[in-house]
């Protein structure tokens, strides 16, 4: 395990206890709290007041505010796509319309690192990368390799399948540091479907792009579990135990849920909410904010993950 895991293990065992989760186990509803040394953070969207604020999230969906968005002066959405941790450098990146950023996670300044290259050069996409480095871009039901070094895409094949069978849409999209998986949500509406898809959580394999017919698990538990509203379902990041925090957004209220990967059960924590308001919030991710490890340091590690090559 790397580096930043190192650091954690001792603590975990100790200050998470009973929350600790091996794979098989079904503990999220059982959450009170991340595992020591983890935060989850969260960037506001943009508005004409505040331009992408970063903000640590309690377990208990309180916000406290931790930079003003300075940087941020170059991104021109509205909102910032869903952010990824590097495990391995201790980082935090995301997109915004062609280009990558990485965020500082103890000023909350932005840094914009340059536009991707390749298959999918000229768009956004959301980011999840694993515990060794290697990132991946997901673009409406198409993924993507991406080469933190260089931004060069390479786009896996496979997506036809998910075209094919009707999956037009994942998000969020994540990596899960306790078991080694990515997860995937098919969020599209597909009441229309004939016959209607159920909403479920597969894994990605990472060389392929089709997901659609691999086994998955229904959405269940709390939440806007209709085919109208699963689109809602913003952001999802994991914590080194395992359990899943999932972000909805209705554009009124953002709230927070935790998910069992094993059965994809839902169950809400709260409303986001910052000094008794709501915040208006697409982009969350956990992240260590240990200073051995990288974190709050702009731009690059010298040792940007390859996901093309490692997985050749």
């Amino acid at each position: 395990m790397k580096s930043t895991l190192k650091k954690l293990t001792a603590a975990a065992c100790l200050g998470a206890g009973a929350l600790l989760m091996g794979v098989g186990a079904s503990t999220a509803a059982a959450v009170t709290s991340l595992p020591d040394g983890e935060r989850l953070y969260m960037i506001e969207s943009n508005d004409s007041f505040n331009d992408f604020r970063l903000f640590e999230i309690s377990a208990d969906g309180t916000a406290t505010l931790i930079g003003d968005g300075t940087g941020s002066d170059t991104i021109s959405g509205d909102y910032a796509d869903q952010a990824a941790w590097d495990w391995e450098t201790g980082l935090a990146y995301f997109g915004d319309n062609d280009a990558l950023y990485s965020m500082d996670i103890e000023t909350g300044v932005a840094t914009q690192i340059g536009p991707f290259t390749g298959d999918f050069a000229g768009g956004d996409g959301i980011i999840a990368i694993d515990d060794s480095g290697n990132a991946f871009v997901r673009r409406s039901y198409r993924f993507a390799t991406l080469n933190l070094e260089t931004l060069a895409t390479v786009e896996l094949s496979g997506s036809s399948v998910n075209d094919d069978a009707g999956f037009y849409y994942f998000d969020p999209f994540a990596f899960n540091v306790a078991d080694g998986n990515f997860y995937v949500i098919n969020s599209d509406n597909t009441e229309n479907d004939v016959p209607p898809l159920d909403n479920m959580l597969y894994q990605f394999s990472g060389t392929s792009a089709g997901i659609a017919g691999t086994p998955g698990v229904v959405l269940n538990g709390d939440g806007p579990l209709d085919a109208d509203e699963i689109q809602n379902f913003r952001s999802m990041s994991f914590d080194s135990n395992g359990v899943g925090w999932l972000l909805e957004n209705d554009g009124n209220v953002a709230n927070l849920y935790t998910l069992d990967p094993d059965t994809a059960t839902l169950d809400l924590v709260g409303p986001v909410t910052h000094n008794g308001s709501h915040l208006e919030v697409y982009s969350t991710f956990i992240g260590v904010l240990d200073s051995s490890t990288g974190s709050g340091s702009e731009g690059l590690a010298p040792t940007g993950g390859n996901a093309a090559s490692a997985l050749a």
